[in-house]
């Protein structure tokens, strides 16, 4: 076998090598990898933030939603008890600070359609940096 033709490894190594045997990264390498990894950082604390936010805003609407619903079932005792006409604005004042819930308001809205014999009784509930939540039924003379 002829050995004139085979590729020999590593022989002319020493022409293509910029280092001649030194070891480590270059000054450039390690700000490159700091910056890429400071960068990355970055945006994962502003996705977490980003959704933790999101997650408590959530809890806020489920928490106004609630209170809508309280009130509203408070005026469906509220007819039941005392009958289809005591559902009028002036028994449902504007209410704030709602116990535990001291941020919240809530107020009541009711629109009678005598012709049809029903009322609509919209509750909204309002807090400061949230879209307000509003819950809507019908009540008829019945």
């Amino acid at each position: 076998m002829d050995n004139k033709n085979n590729f020999q490894v590593g022989a002319n190594r020493g022409a293509f090598d910029t280092r001649r045997g030194e070891h480590g990264f270059t000054l450039i390498e390690v700000i490159l990898v700091i910056v890429f990894l400071g960068v990355g950082f970055i945006v994962t604390l502003g996705a977490m933030s980003s959704g933790l936010q999101k997650s408590v805003d959530a809890e806020l609407v489920v928490t106004a939603m609630a209170l809508a619903e309280e009130k509203m079932e408070q005026i469906r005792n509220d007819k039941v008890t005392f009958g289809y006409q005591y559902i009028l604005n002036p028994n449902f004042p504007p209410e704030s600070k709602l116990g535990q819930h001291a941020k919240f308001s809530r107020s009541v809205d009711v629109v009678t359609f005598v012709v049809a014999g029903y009322k609509n009784v919209t509750v909204k509930v309002s807090r400061a940096n949230m879209p307000d939540v509003e819950l809507t039924t019908s009540f008829a003379d019945y």
